[in-house]
């Protein structure tokens, strides 16, 4: 891993720990204080940080922290309900025996993953499992539009937890999807793969919803016990 890719990865989880609050003005001197590093990779973690959506740029005023609110996951998961959808329609017409073996796979390992209540290998198999559909489809671009949100993505499941009724409608939902695969039916996959999407949707906001509650409720403590310190 490169400096700017640990630099990036630590900023990320500041920002979602909360850390680095909302809507703060991020400067290069005090990044680099904080990370211990010169201006050079602390700006070129922003820019792919901006990339992501973590950030934003505006003239002369530098990176700002975005609000990772319910406005912000809706736009990202209306996005890839399209793309998701075309992709899966698109792949029924190409998608090989291997293809299919590749899905198989992975959604062995997600189950193993989630057995184990491992996230992080459930997310990076999740990741993979569609994939292959990206791949299959003949899209070359929509791998990369999906790819953009999925390090922020991945780090918020994973400090909130999938839960197990979503991994259970994940696994069933694959499960599905792969026998729709088997069976070339194009827009049932297709109508499968969007309601995936919304579903994960529904249920990251959700639990952001409950962690947000979670962190006040363990302020209001903290504070509680402030005030009654002598």
């Amino acid at each position: 891993m490169t400096r700017t890719e640990t630099i990036k990865d630590k900023i990320r989880l500041d920002i979602l720990s909360g850390a680095l609050p909302q809507g703060e003005k991020l400067t290069l001197s005090f990044l680099s204080k904080r990370y211990v590093s010169s201006h050079m990779p602390v700006r070129e973690a922003l820019r792919a940080l901006n990339g992501e959506g973590l950030v934003t740029f505006e003239a002369n005023q530098g990176a700002t922290i975005r609000a990772i609110d319910a406005n912000f996951i809706e736009t990202i998961f209306e996005v890839r309900c399209a793309i998701e959808g075309l992709a899966a329609r698109k792949a029924i017409s190409q998608i090989s025996e291997a293809d299919i073996a590749q899905l198989q796979l992975h959604q062995r390992e997600l189950e193993k993953a989630a057995l184990a209540q491992d996230g992080q290998a459930v997310f990076k198999n999740n990741r993979l499992f569609h994939d292959v559909i990206h791949k299959a489809s003949g899209l070359s671009y929509v791998g990369e539009i999906s790819q953009i949100h999925s390090p922020l993505l991945g780090s918020l499941w994973t400090r909130l937890g999938y839960g197990a009724e979503r991994l259970q409608g994940v696994i069933l939902d694959h499960r599905l999807m792969i026998q729709l695969i088997e069976d070339r039916d194009a827009y049932s996959l297709e109508a499968i793969a969007r309601a995936h999407v919304i579903k994960t949707k529904v249920a990251l906001l959700k639990a952001l919803k409950q962690g947000d509650l979670q962190a006040a409720a363990g302020l209001s403590v903290a504070k509680q016990g402030q005030a009654s310190k002598p």
